[in-house]
Parts: structure tokens; sequence; C-alpha cells
């Protein structure tokens, strides 16, 4: 049975509306967890309408806490998949019996194809639609929202870490799937709408490969997030180099994607004082922090 879960944090309610009608024919049961909204009495209402269950936190618990109450409501009902969702995503006709087509218990997560509603798309971008499996946790990988995911394997690998609050969550995650030897699937007939930050097109255009092997310029574009999201992205990649170094060293993730994150601040992004300042205590805080080495569990 698959099951679908929301995590939502002063959402836009005609876009969390969007969300809901998209995806309520595509699974069985819908879950909801608010980390304390402001209009959590909206979020109240569209949930009754559409007979959801909402569990509310008192506090913002972040995105890692939300994830994994989402998926203990999910379980507690006898659902052994569970299609997670961000508050703005909206799910195309026929994604999630596109994704179900591959669930085995070796799989980890079955992933759409994400298209950023913020972005510029061509058809050609999307001619290869085979089944790719994700081989890196972060780097050119898969994202949380629109993943089909294996809730035993969610449960065999620990979860999501609590620690990190927000961003990188979802990579250390696919992380601690690939080194119990999970598969972690893109299925890229199947497509999802999604919106990452606010992001805006730059002059910039740099070199992209494809899963099919072949290389295009792509446009880029800027991340448009907030100091306290920068803060997170520079503390998150320290924790995670030190977290998973021995498989993650002579890859560029976690630590070696800083320093590029902050020339493109520096180059595109509004606020830079602010943002530059919040880099500067993410990664003090990201080398002070307590972390312990993962070794992976014999399925």
């Amino acid at each position: 049975m698959i099951s679908a879960g929301i995590v939502t944090y002063n959402p836009d309610l005609v876009r969390l509306r969007e969300n809901i009608e998209s995806v309520k024919n595509q699974v069985e049961k819908i879950f909801i967890v608010d980390n304390a909204s402001k209009n959590i009495q909206d979020i109240r209402s569209l949930s009754s309408e559409f007979h959801i269950t909402l569990y509310d936190f008192s506090e913002n618990r972040g995105i890692a806490a939300a994830l994994n109450k989402l998926v203990e409501l999910s379980r507690d009902e006898g659902y052994g998949w569970m299609l997670l969702l961000d508050q703005d995503s909206v799910s195309t006709k026929g994604m999630v019996e596109k994704l179900s087509r591959h669930i085995d218990m070796n799989v980890g997560i079955v992933s759409p194809n994400i298209l950023d509603r913020n972005k510029e798309y061509k058809t050609k971008d999307y001619e290869n639609k085979e089944v790719t499996r994700i081989k890196t946790a972060a780097r050119k990988s898969v994202i949380t929202s629109g993943s089909l995911t294996n809730l035993h394997a969610w449960d065999k690998v620990g979860g999501f870490d609590e620690n990190m609050f927000i961003d990188y969550v979802d990579y250390d995650f696919n992380e601690r799937l690939l080194l119990n030897d999970y598969k972690i699937l893109k299925v890229n007939a199947a497509e999802l709408i999604h919106e990452c930050g606010s992001a805006k097109r730059t002059w910039l255009w740099t070199p992209r490969k494809e899963s099919n092997g072949q290389w295009r310029l792509e446009r880029f574009y800027s991340f448009g997030h907030s100091p306290k999201r920068c803060y997170y992205k520079a503390r998150n990649r320290i924790y995670y180099s030190r977290k998973y170094w021995f498989d993650v060293w002579n890859k560029f993730e976690g630590i070696y994607q800083i320093l590029p994150q902050v020339l493109l601040t520096i180059l595109f992004e509004d606020r830079k004082s602010e943002k530059l300042a919040a880099f500067c205590r993410g990664i003090r805080d990201g080398i002070d922090m307590p972390v312990m080495k993962y070794e992976s569990h014999n399925r």
C-alpha cells in the first residue's frame, strides 16, 4: 500500500491545495506534518476537507523530524511505501503509478524527474525515458520531494538525521541507503513539478552531463535561499563529510560544494554580506558540532 506525506511550514494555501488535488487519487491516504505554521488553522481546514491525517508540531522541529513523523504515522497504519512531498510540489498525472512499477524490497527510493517551475525546460532535455540507477548520494542524485520511499529501508538505515534540521537531509538519507546496498532509482518518464528556492535566471552557462552520457550547456539559476538556509548549507555539508568521510572524500559532495556555493552567492545573490556571514557561521558550527561516524548495518 502507498501513502503520501507532506511537510508544511507557512505554506501558500493555493499551492498546497494544488499539491493535494494532484496526488489524492494516486495514493490511498495523505498525511501532513506541520512545523508550527502561522496559518495552521487554514491547514486544518484543508486537511479536514480532504480527509487528511494532520499532525502539528508545537514548534518548528525541522524537515528531518517532520519526515520521520510522517513515516511513523504511515507505518502505524500498515503502509509499506510513502510518497514524500514538499508543500509546493505538484504530481503529474500517473506519476505514482509509473514509480510504483519499480518498487522492490531491494529498492530504497524510486524518484521522478524534477521539473523546477522557476526554470525553463525544453522537451529534448527529457527524451531519455529509461529508468536510471543513481549511484551517488548528493551529486546528480534525488531529492526528498517526489521520492517513493521504502519504509522498511527507512527503518533499517535509521531514518532521517534530525541533527541536520534542514538542507542536505535527503542526501544524507541517500548515502545511508547506498551504504546498505539499497538501490535508488529515477524514473525519467514520471515527472514532478517542484520549486527549488526562488531561483532566477543568470547569464552563466555551465556544462552538464545527462544520464545518457551526453553533455550539454545548461543555464545557471541563482539559488534564492535565505541567510538561514545558507547557514545550514555550509554547516550540514561539513557535518555530512565528517560523518561519511571514508566514502565521500573523493567525491564532489559535502564540504567540496561550499566554495562554489559561496562564489555563486557573491556573483548572483542579493543580501550578500548577510549570506556570507551565515556561511561563515555554518562552517564554524559544522566543524564544532559533535558527529558520530556512520557504519552501515547488515540487512
